[in-house]
């Protein structure tokens, strides 16, 4: 195979010294050499900065733009702009063996500096572009099996294989999930129709294909600054545009779950897992993590829905048809959940009423099972579950009455915004679509644990809570016993 066609290699980095040389030593040694390869430092706070340096001084292809945190999608979209000539560069000094250039004129996404060894104030013309997460790493055939593909299509959309770091999850490629098992080019019609055969309710593509540059500048698409899941919209939006695919089933790329990254959930979230530039916002949920990261969540899933639905206006009856019946309900949902919020920061409640044609209040929608762990009974026993040290027991009676604390303010808030936009309103349990799998979860310790405690704080002024300690340990002695018994 000839190197005539440029790829363009784009690689948000953000605190992953553990994984980062993995990862470009996956990308340095494909099989394709003709790459044009964009280290986006996205304001790093461990080694991560000091390992791309190492590998730009050793290979000229390298080149890092150094960045102020802004999330892993104004990472990827200051690659898309570099790339695409929007930056003019000036010279500024050598520095620690790397040539530094700054950013002339305007700056939005905050570029401190950028390094390569090649001493050039513009990138490369490229042909083809491709994302890849620091913490995952390609096949070395990767580059070289799309590019051979690449002629006359938009995209080659290859497949993934998952393997665990300390997480545990069912995730599942796209190109599984719509059942594409074998080599084939695909239109737009038809990415439309197994959309609709599949009643696919999700969808997304970043870094699971490469992509023609030139379609990607002729679409003008980029992805939404500083949301999470940003390639939900990225994708639907892309394939929406496109003319051909090519599907290429062979699992090309090593996708690692780990505990802190953005596809995993957890009941209680760290401090760390919220995002550097959104952490401002924490003192205004009273600096409690959990709160602040549902937010940013929820109002991530909201801008994405109003940037799809915007989108659709402009879209063919059959394509609105499919999206608005089997993709967008989806994120609806998830957007409306913002109507649960203790604080609305970035003022986007208000813009709910753009929602309301599209939503049903008779809905099947899924996620009982997670409305059951999200509630104060579930999360008071797991916090009991956890309370494994004396100084943590003793923190409990406070911890507890902070949660039903935040659950009245919730819930009052939640009411006044449903008299107010009376479309947002959750359906009732049984209409979920996993209702049947909520009495498993409400068999569950921390699920009884969280009642016998509710009953206490009832009757805390009573002696309530001297009796508690009591109810405890009977609760978890009877399902330690029924479970002993169901073993038999």
């Amino acid at each position: 195979m000839t190197n005539d066609k440029k790829v363009g290699v784009i690689i948000p980095i953000y605190n992953v010294e553990k994984y980062l040389k993995e990862c470009l030593d996956s990308v340095i040694n494909q099989t394709y050499k003709n790459l044009e390869i964009i280290l986006v430092n996205d304001g790093s706070t461990d080694n991560s900065l000091d390992i791309a340096k190492d590998y730009a001084k050793n290979d000229p292809r390298i080149t890092i733009i150094n960045k102020q945190n802004g999330g892993q999608s104004s990472a990827r979209n200051v690659g898309i702009e570099y790339f695409s000539g929007e930056y003019s560069l000036e010279y500024c000094k050598n520095i620690d063996g790397l040539e530094e250039y700054n950013i002339k004129g305007n700056n939005p996404l905050q570029i401190h500096n950028i390094l390569n060894q090649n001493k050039i104030n513009t990138a490369s013309q490229i042909d083809y572009l491709i994302f890849l997460d620091s913490d995952d790493y390609w096949e070395l055939e990767c580059i070289e099996e799309c590019v051979s593909r690449m002629v006359g299509v938009d995209i080659v959309w290859f497949d993934a294989k998952t393997f665990f770091d300390g997480a545990k999850s069912d995730w599942v490629s796209t190109l599984k999930w719509l059942d594409y098992n074998y080599e084939q080019i695909i239109t737009r019609k038809n990415w439309l129709d197994r959309i609709k055969i599949r009643q696919q309710r999700f969808f997304y593509f970043a870094w699971q294909g490469m992509i023609d540059f030139k379609f990607l500048k002729d679409i003008k698409l980029k992805f939404i600054n500083h949301i999470i899941h940003e390639d939900d919209h990225f994708g639907i939006l892309m394939f929406l545009q496109i003319r051909k695919v090519y599907i290429l089933p062979k699992e090309l790329y090593n996708y690692r779950i780990r505990n802190n990254s953005t596809v995993t959930y957890d009941m209680e979230v760290p401090k760390n897992r919220i995002p550097l530039y959104f952490r401002h916002h924490l003192s205004i949920f009273d600096n409690n993590s959990t709160l602040t990261y549902k937010y940013f969540y929820t109002s991530s899933m909201l801008q994405t829905t109003l940037g799809l639905i915007e989108f659709l206006q402009v879209q063919d009856a059959y394509a609105k048809s499919v999206i608005n019946k089997y993709l967008l309900p989806t994120y609806i949902d998830l957007a409306l959940g913002i109507v649960d919020s203790s604080a609305d920061p970035l003022n986007l409640i208000s813009q709910l009423p753009t929602l309301e044609p599209y939503t049903d209040i008779h809905r099947k929608v899924s996620g009982a099972q997670k409305i059951i762990k999200d509630s104060t009974i579930y999360k008071i026993g797991f916090t009991i579950l956890r309370a494994k040290t004396i100084k943590k027991i003793l923190a409990l009676p406070n911890q507890i009455s902070i949660f039903i604390k935040n659950e009245k303010e919730i819930k009052k808030l939640y009411k006044d915004r449903i008299s107010k936009y009376p479309f947002a309103k959750k359906p009732d349990l049984q209409n979920y679509t996993d209702y049947h799998e909520v009495s498993k979860i409400k068999s569950h310790l921390s699920y009884k644990l969280g009642i016998a405690t509710m009953r206490a704080y009832k009757f805390r002024y009573f002696g309530g809570w001297l009796a508690w300690p009591f109810c405890i340990a009977f609760t978890a002695i009877k399902f330690k016993l029924n479970q002993k018994n169901k073993g038999k």
